[in-house]
């Protein structure tokens, strides 16, 4: 459940991605996400993505906010993000692939990590 919904959110950004590669828009450096820090910020906001989901009705209202605060742990911009999309999705396919592997394995080591330790209910 939680690697197709993954997936779905993975190929829809770079779905976008590619749409909006089809315009003359300029990429500069300091625009584009570096691959780690990518891949760290793409984990968080999936890891957003899955709560708002799970807990629909306390977190829809503010699910807005909740993408501004990865972005804001991250220090990037939405812009950044966009960009960066672009970027990898334009220039360095195979990266994005690579990108979207990483976070795969980083979700799958978050949830093994928390069915192995579950939270303790009080």
């Amino acid at each position: 459940m939680l690697k197709s919904s993954l997936f779905f959110v993975l190929t829809l950004l770079v779905a976008i991605a590619v749409f909006f590669s089809c315009s003359n828009h300029q990429q500069t450096d300091e625009y584009i996400i570096p691959k780690q820090k990518f891949i760290e910020v793409l984990t968080d906001l999936h890891l957003a993505e899955a709560m708002i989901g799970k807990y629909n009705k306390t977190y829809q209202k503010d699910s807005v906010n909740i993408y501004c605060l990865v972005l804001e742990k991250h220090n990037c911009t939405k812009a950044q993000i966009d960009s960066s999309l672009n970027f990898y999705s334009s220039n360095y396919l195979e990266e994005l692939t690579a990108i979207h592997d990483e976070v795969l394995n980083a979700l799958n080591r978050i949830e093994t990590e928390i069915k192995n330790n579950p939270p303790v209910k009080n």
